[in-house]
């Protein structure tokens, strides 16, 4: 008789559990939703520049609209942001028209600017964007994305000088252009083209303590990344001049 009523208590705690548990859950049901997204993870983040998984793909695809699409079925590009493209017989320049009302969407005009920006900061070696390769099929990107380990004594090159400490990190520094005339080490000795290749191939390589003489409108300049010397000013980063870069092999209007 003990036996069957403590049955009959377990029987009728788990109904009023049952019951709760279902009370709770009805209670708390939100409306249907008019779309569901299952993207299986936490996005690490929505830079384009920076983002390599699938969620983050999927996210991104959502947010932004590049200058051509996939088309559904066939994957050939489609209009996007550019309601046309043009190509040069050699096939080797770019020209895309882009649409009048494509907006940001705060309802500010996209421009050819800003996908300039974003190409130049997606090259960039200080963004370190793991996929940055997929540019390099633009003429001189390989050589921008390189930074200074692809300059050259007499190439055109841009030097971008440190902003404040406390300046917002979508700005950029002055930029100074102007033509390469040296690379010099940390004694001060000018760089061999061998030593230069070397240093091209090497990712570890610490660049602060190089120097880059420049001329600049017919007067010689030094710089260097971080340590600072009596007469060479500090700089964040020397470049391959961009001009010579994407501007030249796709142009937007």
């Amino acid at each position: 008789m003990e036996t069957s009523s403590v049955k009959l208590f377990l029987w009728l705690v788990a109904g009023l559990l049952t019951a709760a548990v279902a009370w709770a859950v009805r209670g708390t049901t939100l409306p249907r939703a008019d779309f569901t997204f299952v993207n299986g993870t936490e996005v690490k983040s929505l830079d384009p520049s920076i983002v390599t998984g699938g969620p983050e793909g999927r996210m991104i695809y959502g947010l932004f609209e590049g200058l051509v699409r996939w088309h559904p079925k066939t994957l050939a590009p489609i209009p996007g942001v550019a309601q046309r493209w043009d190509v040069s017989e050699d096939r080797r320049v770019y020209t895309f028209h882009l649409r009048d009302d494509a907006r940001w969407s705060d309802g500010s005009p996209v421009k050819a600017a800003d996908f300039h920006y974003a190409w130049r900061r997606f090259l960039d070696p200080r963004t370190a964007a793991q996929y940055a390769f997929q540019a390099w099929y633009i003429k001189n990107a390989r050589r921008y994305n390189s930074g200074g380990r692809a300059v050259r004594p007499g190439d055109p090159v841009e030097v971008e000088r440190n902003l404040a400490p406390d300046a917002i990190n979508t700005l950029r520094g002055e930029v100074v252009r102007g033509t390469l005339i040296d690379i010099l080490d940390e004694k001060g000795t000018p760089l061999a083209a061998v030593q230069l290749d070397a240093a091209a191939d090497d990712e570890t390589l610490d660049l602060a303590d190089w120097t880059f003489v420049v001329e600049v409108a017919g007067r010689k300049e030094r710089f260097r990344r971080q340590r600072a010397r009596p007469g060479a000013g500090k700089c964040c980063s020397t470049f391959v001049k961009w001009a010579s870069t994407s501007s030249r092999r796709k142009r937007l209007s």
